[in-house]
């Protein structure tokens, strides 16, 4: 086990050896040099010049690391040896504690992390994606095709589902299929013979092949698709189901929006538009920033896929996974990062190939700073998405803000750790992994290493290390409280 810790004091050591009275005069000296007169005068000198007081700073800094090593360790000791990272960093990037950090495990939904910095830096914050409608000329009214045609906008919405979805007691952030509606109306469609969804943007399997069965059937995802409204869900269902097409759900679900509002469709399907197609409307996503913010505070695993093959096709004009994977590759290479034994099998992190290491994630959210955009969009504990109901009641509470990660015997947190004063002190980022642990050691271990992270930095006060003040009694001498430290 290899734990990283900062410098030590050992030129304390020889600073402590002065007197502890202060600093006396050579014995062959008749007169003590001005400099240890006006020192004898001032109050300072209650405190000898070589004392360990007068490194209050860094002797607070170095025994509240040696703590925060002690307690990390302490936590992690039972785990095998091959199935926990763990690394902590300044926001400078300066290692305060590593274990394992460059041993890659499953990652879990902690991958996402990697998707959204990935994102920003190849598509830009501002980047909108765009929905658009088109067919030929409408005659009196009347069109014959409509197209709906994806950008590959994982947050297309009706207002009904936005407010049934809601997050922490917040309707989701979505792109609004009634303003879409409204637009196609506005360009004077009154009658459409056939509304067709065109998905043909992205390519590939709606459902990846390295996935359980179980994670459609549970709705951990549904098909994968350039167009998709309401996240592919038959949401007034009961039970709620995924749609098997989501190109044609769209289309139905566009249809039915023209319906209230007094325009007739004959028929819906899926189709290609043709290049000739006339542009009708067109619907804007919110700018790529917040398309991420509300990936990772809810751990979107449709909305991470589908942006994945949404930068593939930005990265190399081909909207697949394969694609996307490469460009993630490539953005993390170009910005210096090691990727020996790295796979990467989803954009999600529900593929157990997925391997990462606590390295490259500590890396990314250093790249990406404790004010980036990817820093601002991870789940705060005890206040919102994943971690709303997370730490509750503890020194994590609204400070911790990490994106989780988990799957069966799978545990991650990564992300940053806000200083207890707002402007005293420093962010740290951190990233946690744990694989082939229980349910209640994964969740203990997670909970232990939050709260450590928290509670840092445990040190005597700066007040109780710093050089001694004095007050003048009334017979004018000095005084002054010694505290445990000198």
């Amino acid at each position: 086990m290899k734990h990283h810790v900062g410098g030590g004091l050992a030129v304390v050591a020889l600073l402590a050896m002065g007197s502890a009275a202060g600093i006396a005069a050579p014995a062959h000296s008749q007169v003590a040099p001005g400099w240890v007169r006006a020192a004898a005068k001032s109050p300072a000198a209650l405190t000898p010049v070589f004392s360990l007081r007068r490194l209050a700073g860094p002797l607070h800094r170095q025994v509240a690391q040696r703590r925060l090593v002690t307690d990390l360790a302490t936590a992690t000791a039972v785990t095998g040896p091959e199935s926990l990272c763990l690394d902590v960093r300044t926001a400078a990037g300066s290692t305060l504690y590593a274990q394992r950090p460059q041993t890659n495990l499953i990652p879990a939904s902690t991958l996402k992390v990697l998707v959204g910095r990935a994102l920003i830096a190849t598509l830009g914050p501002f980047q909108r994606l765009v929905t658009e409608v088109r067919g030929g000329p409408a005659a009196d009214g009347e069109v014959t095709d409509l197209w709906l045609i994806g950008g590959g906008d994982p947050l297309l919405s009706t207002a009904e589902f936005s407010a049934a979805a809601t997050t922490s007691g917040r309707p989701r952030a979505g792109t609004s299929m009634e303003a879409l509606a409204d637009s196609v109306v506005a360009a004077g469609v009154r009658r459409v013979g056939r509304l067709s969804g065109d998905d043909s943007r992205h390519s590939g399997p709606r459902v990846l092949p390295g996935w359980l069965a179980t994670y459609s059937s549970q709705l951990e995802i549904t098909p994968l698709s350039a167009l998709t409204v309401n996240k592919g869900l038959l949401f007034r269902a009961r039970p709620v189901v995924a749609a098997p097409d989501p190109a044609i759900h769209a289309a139905e679900t566009l249809a039915e929006l023209l319906a209230v509002r007094g325009v007739a469709v004959g028929a819906t399907g899926a189709g290609v538009a043709p290049l000739s197609a006339a542009l009708v409307a067109t619907a804007e996503s919110v700018p790529m920033a917040d398309v991420v913010t509300d990936m990772l505070t809810n751990s979107d695993n449709l909305a991470s896929e589908v942006l994945l093959r949404e930068l593939g096709r930005a990265k190399f004009g081909e909207g697949t996974t394969p694609a996307g994977i490469a460009a993630l590759k490539a953005q993390l290479a170009d910005s210096g990062h090691a990727l020996s034994g790295v796979v990467v099998a989803d954009g999600s992190g529900l593929d157990r190939a997925d391997r990462v290491s606590c390295d490259l994630l500590a890396d990314t959210l250093v790249d990406d700073g404790p004010e980036g955009v990817v820093a601002r969009g991870l789940p705060v504990a005890g206040r919102s998405g994943t971690l709303v109901d997370r730490f509750v009641a503890t020194a994590a509470e609204g400070r911790v803000r990490a994106k989780t990660g988990s799957l069966r015997g799978v545990f991650g947190l990564a992300g940053w750790v806000d200083p207890a004063e707002p402007g005293n002190g420093e962010a740290l980022a951190f990233a946690f992994l744990a694989n082939d642990v229980s349910g209640a050691r994964g969740a203990a271990l997670t909970q232990a290493v939050a709260e450590i992270l928290a509670a840092h930095p445990q040190a005597p006060p700066l007040a109780d290390l710093s050089p001694l003040g004095s007050t003048t009694t009334t017979a004018g001498r000095s005084t002054s409280r010694r505290g445990a430290i000198e």
